[in-house]
């Protein structure tokens, strides 16, 4: 009787973390199964784009259920996948939808105020791509991130705002 159980238990189970798997309900753009079935995963970062807050070698722990149904918030650090890549990226988020941002004299200002949370230290904005950067409106279901390394990151200043739907996640936790 309990190998007959066994029997069915096993396939019945697969057949619901398959399902599970499908069916997606945290939303994540990963592929993971990690992250679509428990909702967390970890991330080794490898670049020294968002230094000094998070380092290469560093680990970070994602959560995906962190943006089921919704934007990022300001100043959160974001795991995406941006245009014309297929490796995820770790930015912290600084235009949310309807946003007006612009760069002007190493600060960023959100819809004409200076309104982010955290500004990288001057030794990390000496070139002239950190100091000035052309105002933009962020568009719906996108936001604008970029890295804490200004002068080494690849981010919302050159491929532009990113769509919601490429999200995999939010940084909880930095190690």
């Amino acid at each position: 009787m309990k190998d007959k159980l066994l029997y069915f238990l096993i396939p019945v189970s697969m057949c619901l973390v398959l399902a599970f798997y499908f069916y997606n309900p945290s939303g994540t753009y990963s592929y993971d199964p990690r992250l679509r079935i428990i909702g967390y995963s970890l991330f080794s970062i490898p670049s020294a784009s968002n230094k000094p807050t998070i380092n290469p070698g560093d680990t970070v722990v994602v959560s995906s259920y962190a943006y089921m149904g919704r934007l990022p918030k300001l100043n959160d650090f974001a795991v995406f996948v941006p245009p014309k890549s297929e490796s995820p990226f770790v930015k912290r988020v600084v235009g949310l939808p309807g946003d007006v941002v612009e760069i002007s004299n190493s600060e960023i200002f959100i819809n004409g105020s200076h309104g982010v949370v955290f500004e990288p230290e001057n030794q990390f904005r000496k070139s002239p791509r950190s100091r000035f950067f052309k105002r933009i409106t962020v568009p719906k279901e996108h936001f604008f991130v970029i890295g804490d390394n200004w002068d080494n990151s690849l981010d919302s200043r050159h491929f532009g705002a990113v769509h919601a739907s490429k999200l995999f996640g939010k940084v909880i936790k930095v190690f």
